[in-house]
């Protein structure tokens, strides 16, 4: 004859054993590296780690300023001629193999100009002093797509 099943019932088995500080564990989300590291007081930065960070945060702007005058030059000397060129007898490249060389220029361009201005924004209401003072990219590039 079988055997009467009994219905499983789960268990939760608790720690029983107390952390170190006394307290009960209680379950976080949290990670217990984060747990610890949130109970020790942050140390004051020295002036030469201040000094490395303004350093390391002016050359990532610069870069960045730097990089955008680039698509700005591109774009003004190289793709403004070559979509205008399209509408003559002769033009400097046919509209597909203009898509193809700049398929996804003017979503880059977007994409770093929106970049370098928040990044100029954060900078100028941040507490590091930056050369971020001078900018001319918060107006939005015209749209290309039908064209490209």
């Amino acid at each position: 004859m079988p055997e009467a099943q009994t219905p499983f019932t789960p268990t939760i088995i608790r720690n029983v054993y107390p952390m170190r500080s006394g307290r009960s564990h209680t379950p976080t989300n949290e990670s217990p590296r984060r747990r610890r590291r949130s109970h020790v007081p942050m140390k004051p930065v020295n002036d030469a780690k201040l000094s490395k960070r303004r350093k390391v945060i002016e050359e990532f702007y610069d870069t960045e300023r730097t990089y955008v005058e680039g698509l700005e030059l591109i774009y003004s000397h190289f793709l403004t001629p070559i979509i205008a060129a399209l509408e003559t007898s002769e033009p400097l490249l046919d509209r597909s193999s203009l898509t193809s060389v700049f398929s996804n220029f003017i979503d880059i361009w977007n994409l770093h100009r929106s970049f370098f201005s928040s990044l100029t924004i954060l900078l100028t209401t941040s507490v590091i002093p930056s050369p971020a003072t001078d900018n001319n990219y918060s107006d939005p590039p015209a749209s290309l797509s039908p064209l490209l």
